[in-house]
């Protein structure tokens, strides 16, 4: 059954097109000026151009409309406390009762859930892949579902209203994109941002993808790495997915040319993708000495960004006061 789509989730929501709103028609969102529509499938907006060629030009975003449901993550699941100690930085420096955020690639919902419990009252949840989205939709209740916008569609074509957001985060996204479109990405996620608004893009880094490679794969796995700064998504067999990386002063550029202004800089160490994600699975290890690792690896941190896996990067749009928030 279609849900009728609440005023506030209207007000925000743009022709993809023209820009002009959109109004509810049945199981559609219609633009009444150039006739752009949207799909509505229960409580989630597609746009229903995500499988065209522009699309199907990225391999990374190819292989995510093809796959099942998004595989719990392996590698990163034991990141997820140190990624969630700057997601609460930034909702404590914001109003979470009037804040809007936008999860950017939002994925089976992980942070989408943890902002709520936040007391977000206001999430546009973007993500590629439908299936992730219809797990979110079932993992949240009914509350939850009237605080959250449901968006299926593309990273550089989201029916968004410019200059609405307080706060984006796009943890592990940027990377996907072919290199040619991480400034597209950033620009975008510049217009939709207020005046001093946050970006907060967490991002591969070209060393930590190395050491990876030595460690989980083989010898040519880092010579590619080394030779195209790009990695392989999966950890074992075949490698034709690839995604890139880069070094911390080329995605500053990035952000810097796209008009944000760098606030913070923070590392992910690379032990907790290493133990769990690649030595673990190849070796029998007791359930105790499994439990000991888990909690030695919730306490590892790395002021140096050299011992990083994975930069997270927060920025600031440009606005009349811009000092530092965090």
């Amino acid at each position: 059954m279609t849900a009728t789509v609440e005023a506030w989730k209207l007000d925000l929501l743009r022709c993809a097109v023209c820009g002009k709103k959109l109004i509810q028609a049945g199981s559609e969102l219609r633009c009444a000026a150039c006739n752009f529509k949207l799909a509505i499938s229960a409580n989630i907006i597609i746009d229903p151009t995500i499988s065209s060629e522009e699309v199907d030009k990225n391999p990374y975003q190819t292989f995510m409309l093809s796959s099942r449901v998004q595989t719990p993550y392996t590698t990163t699941a034991r990141e997820d406390s140190q990624y969630k100690e700057y997601v609460r930085k930034i909702v404590d420096s914001l109003n979470p009762d009037s804040s809007l955020i936008m999860d950017f690639g939002c994925g089976s919902g992980r942070f989408t859930k943890f902002l709520l419990s936040l007391g977000v009252k206001k999430v546009i949840a973007f993500d590629l892949s439908l299936p992730n989205l219809k797990m979110l939709e079932r993992n949240l209740t009914t509350d939850e579902l009237s605080k959250v916008i449901l968006l299926n569609a593309t990273a550089l074509r989201l029916s968004v209203a410019p200059s609405c957001l307080d706060a984006l985060f796009a943890i592990g996204v940027f990377h996907t994109l072919p290199r040619s479109q991480f400034k597209l990405a950033c620009e975008l996620t510049y217009s939709l941002l207020k005046p001093g608004g946050l970006l907060v893009n967490s991002d591969p880094t070209f060393e930590g993808a190395l050491i990876y490679a030595l460690v989980c794969h083989d010898i040519d796995e880092f010579k590619a790495v080394f030779k195209n700064s790009t990695k392989a998504v999966n950890i074992r067999g075949e490698k034709s997915v690839r995604v890139q990386v880069y070094k911390p002063d080329e995605v500053e550029a990035i952000l810097i040319e796209s008009g944000f202004i760098p606030k913070e800089k923070h590392g992910i160490s690379i032990f907790p993708s290493l133990i769990f994600g690649g030595v673990l699975p190849m070796k029998q290890v007791p359930e105790e000495t499994r439990y000991e690792l888990v909690n030695i690896s919730d306490t590892l941190r790395f002021p140096q960004i050299s011992a990083s896996r994975v930069i997270i990067y927060v920025s600031e749009k440009r606005s009349f006061a811009t000092e530092k928030i965090l």
